[in-house]
């Protein structure tokens, strides 16, 4: 009883599941993490304008970019760079995603299903 994650030990983490909804419930995006920022992850969004990205040092052939981004919370973050990211595959195959926007103030890597 001790180990259920439901009634056992309460110190240990518990998983989180973040949910992303529109107004009206059609489009639904999940991923299950922890608390901690792990901005090696994707996560695949089919409401993101752009691919977005917190961590410079993974794009190459950075422009200089003057904009902001509307995040769906409303709040304005700024983006500050434009690139290229190389994105090796489980398989081997490297995918190249162009256009990235480079947004210090995000937490997670934004892959736009749209962009595709």
């Amino acid at each position: 009883m001790k180990d259920c994650p439901i009634k056992g030990n309460k110190e240990k983490d518990e998983p989180t599941v973040n949910v992303a909804r529109d107004e009206d419930e059609r489009d639904s995006a999940f991923m299950v993490s922890p608390l901690e920022n792990h901005s090696g992850e994707w996560i695949l969004d089919s409401a993101c304008s752009y691919h977005m990205c917190p961590n410079k040092h993974l794009l190459s052939r950075l422009e200089e970019f003057d904009g902001v981004v509307l995040m769906g919370n409303d709040d304005v973050c700024e983006i500050k760079w434009i690139g290229t990211i190389h994105l090796k595959m489980h398989n081997g195959v490297v995918k190249t995603l162009t256009e990235v926007r480079y947004v210090p103030d995000l937490k997670k890597n934004l892959f736009s299903l749209g962009v595709l």
